[in-house]
């Protein structure tokens, strides 16, 4: 009996950790930016895509946050806050930044570290606005 207890108690408290993330399944509603051709600036736009981002408590996971990016920044660089209206805004040390409200689980990525750049080594910069779904 009390083995059973003791599974039963092990049980109930993965269950709860397991329940403390919230995966959702995230996809572009509009997207755009600039690219740098032949000396200046050009308007461009992107494909549509899916991606996944995880509520942890209040805040996002790193990890969900950095694949979001389609960067290769480091999880580890990453600094999310919870702001005052409960959204939760990150940021990388290259110029990423997503904000998501998870009142209503929409959000926006912009990436702008590429117009910083010098000469013809300018990277394309851009912002895309999407809606998050749970499972």
């Amino acid at each position: 009996m009390r083995k059973a207890l003791t599974l039963l108690i092990a049980l109930l408290c993965v269950n709860l950790a397991f329940a403390q993330n919230t995966p959702l399944a995230c996809q572009t509603d509009a997207s755009a930016g600039l690219k740098w051709e032949n000396g200046g600036w050009r308007l461009t736009n992107f494909v549509d895509r899916k991606f996944i981002l995880v509520l942890s408590g209040n805040t996002l996971t790193k990890d969900s946050v950095s694949k979001a990016w389609r960067t290769e920044a480091s999880p580890t660089r990453i600094v999310c806050d919870t702001n005052f209206d409960s959204s939760v805004s990150c940021h990388g040390r290259f110029g990423e930044t997503l904000v998501l409200n998870p009142l209503n689980y929409r959000g926006g990525i912009s990436l702008i570290f590429g117009t910083t750049s010098e000469n013809n080594k300018r990277d394309t910069v851009s912002v895309e606005a999407f809606t998050c779904q749970p499972f």
